[in-house]
């Protein structure tokens, strides 16, 4: 989640290469053979037993594991919100009851102003459906909440609530709650720049 990171292309691994192996028994005699490949006329001559598989060449495992963004009215996956074109902000509060509101008023025009510039701006939490029902209310955020896994959001920013600002899925800025900054100032340092 570092700066010039492509968060999506983090979640994908490689596979392992696997090579798979057959145990077939012999219809006459009974015995079980292996093989690396399919005998020709074998259903005629021998019953499929089990396969298992042989790791030729080992994949690669992601960097980000387990990352998935839901929607909690609806539980559907949105997960593709994070790789979406052009520039998007995403506010980080894993818990929401423990969050800091010190920043909210700045948050808050913040993101109605990226609603005035069609910017995309979301919330991403571990908390309760009860927990954004009531903080939405308390504080009229104006965008919208949805549910991630605890561990996964403490790891894309330590700050309760922190912001990053992706562009095409790579993150181009962070800042934790006390550095959030203005509209202004996003615009002018990334947001009008060609990058």
């Amino acid at each position: 989640y570092a700066v010039g990171k492509n968060i999506p292309e983090q979640t994908k691994g490689i596979p392992d290469e696997l090579k798979y192996m057959y145990v077939l028994k012999d219809k006459k005699t009974g015995k079980e053979a292996e093989f690396d490949h399919w005998p020709e006329k074998w259903d005629s001559l021998y019953d499929y037993v089990t396969n298992r598989p042989i790791v030729i060449k080992k994949g690669v495992e992601p960097k980000i594991k387990d990352f998935s963004i839901t929607n909690p009215a609806d539980g559907g996956d949105y997960t593709d919100l994070i790789a979406h074109p052009g520039y998007n902000f995403v506010l980080v509060a894993y818990n929401l009851e423990e969050s800091s509101t010190k920043a909210q008023g700045r948050i808050n025009d913040l993101a109605m102003l990226c609603a005035k510039d069609s910017i995309p701006f979301i919330a991403l939490t571990a908390s309760t459906n009860e927990a954004i029902a009531a903080f939405t209310a308390a504080h009229k955020t104006p965008y919208p909440f949805y549910t991630t896994d605890g561990t996964v959001l403490k790891t894309m920013i330590r700050s309760n609530p922190g912001l990053i600002l992706l562009k095409n899925g790579t993150v181009v800025a962070n800042w934790p709650w006390r550095s959030i900054p203005s509209y202004t100032d996003v615009k002018a340092k990334h947001l009008d720049k060609k990058e």
